[in-house]
């Protein structure tokens, strides 16, 4: 065998074993501080074995932790629960699988990850200085505005998420920066988009249709 081709397979093994031998960490699941799962029955402590029932009581565990202990995992069911997420709340579920119906309000740095919001009355708002991020999330089926951002310079992330069949699909008022990609804003009986004046930031791969007005409506000086 050749110097070259010993080079070669010397090679080859060195990256196979570096492949091999990465440490597991690096595939680590993520962790959350606390649990809830509606139909559990038994001790409530906030631990995947032993969940809080509501998402209402391990908000208001997650409020006592120190900012970056505030991550809240909910199992499968439907929750129907008014919430406030405080300062760096996470609150994330597996795909399609929870359905919360009430009225949810964002403080900053909160984030929502892979819920559904639906019901008549659902809606979710957004303080006026917060940054949030919305991430995989449904908003379907209500009779008021799906998301409102009050007036103020806070930024919010919305990606990868469906505003349907909402009065608007999202209004946004004065001042926000915005980054929206990914959504779809269908259905809605009055705009998909409502934007208001002095708000900047991009909206890049967004899909609109069959809204009532317009697909997008930006205001400038309430004119």
């Amino acid at each position: 065998m050749s110097f070259f081709s010993m080079k070669k397979n010397f090679f080859f093994v060195l990256i196979c074993f570096v492949i091999i031998s990465t440490p597991s960490f690096c595939f680590a699941e993520e962790t959350y501080n606390f649990y809830v799962e509606k139909d559990y029955s038994g001790a409530e402590k906030g631990t995947s074995d032993e969940p809080f029932k509501s998402i209402g009581k391990a908000l208001e565990k997650a409020e006592i932790n120190q900012i970056g202990e505030r991550k809240i995992f909910i199992k499968k069911g439907s929750y129907q629960e008014d919430l406030i997420l405080g300062d760096s709340v996470k609150l994330q579920s597996e795909k399609n699988s929870v359905f919360i119906s009430g009225k949810i309000s964002m403080k900053n740095n909160a984030e929502i990850k892979n819920i559904i919001l639906e019901g008549d009355s659902s809606a979710l708002s957004v303080e006026g200085n917060a940054n949030i991020l919305i991430d995989g999330t449904e908003f379907r089926n209500s009779a008021l505005d799906l998301l409102t951002a009050l007036p103020g310079n806070g930024k919010l992330t919305i990606k990868n998420s469906t505003f349907n069949n909402g009065r608007k699909g999202a209004y946004i008022q004065r001042g926000r920066a915005l980054d929206f990609y990914n959504n779809y804003f269908i259905n809605n009986k009055e705009e998909g988009l409502d934007i208001r004046d002095g708000v900047s930031g991009s909206i890049e791969s967004n899909f609109l249709s069959n809204n009532g007005e317009s697909g997008i409506e930006f205001v400038i000086n309430e004119s």
